[in-house]
């Protein structure tokens, strides 16, 4: 038997894929408030296909408001399917709480694209985000291996040395 919240969960799912561009944006955003795990897979499907901004702002936020591995692992899909920096920035806001929290998905997602994730955590390091530059350390060899390219960059010598200090001091 389903429960009052299982069933509006799934009604607003069922609404995800209708005409009405508000009625989306407003199902998607109750799906994350009411932490729908069922929806997972409606609310990956709606941001990956990218059709409307405010929907796939929706999607993700909604995916990381739940903040448990499978909605952290459509998270990371979204991550590595979409090409426009808004979205993949916004992944970040999610992958990187939950990174920090020990999430293997988030790790899995961030270390996967980090050749799209580098530019922007290192930016984020730069303007002082201890947690964007722990995620560059977490990402392991590719992450690494960035720092050391971005030594050779005069504007981001400072916060490369200083995330490898970090690493020694780490060790």
């Amino acid at each position: 038997m389903l429960n009052q919240d299982e069933i509006h969960a799934l009604r607003n799912a069922w609404r995800l894929s209708g005409p009405d561009w508000n009625r989306r944006i407003q199902a998607a955003n109750l799906l994350g408030d009411v932490r729908a795990a069922e929806a997972v897979p409606a609310l990956e499907a709606v941001a990956i296909e990218n059709k409307h901004p405010e929907l796939v702002k929706a999607a993700i936020r909604s995916l990381g408001q739940m903040q448990n591995e499978t909605a952290l692992m459509a998270v990371g899909q979204v991550l590595e399917c979409t090409s426009a920096e808004a979205p993949v920035t916004q992944c970040l806001e999610y992958l990187l709480p939950a990174l920090k929290n020990g999430s293997p998905a988030a790790r899995r997602a961030i270390t996967v694209q980090c050749d799209r994730c580098f530019p922007i955590l290192i930016n984020r390091a730069r303007q002082g985000d201890k947690a964007a530059g722990q995620a560059i350390l977490q990402m392991g060899e590719p992450g690494i291996h960035k720092l050391m390219d971005a030594l050779l960059e005069p504007d981001m010598r400072v916060i490369a040395t200083s995330l490898l200090k970090s690493l020694e001091n780490q060790a």
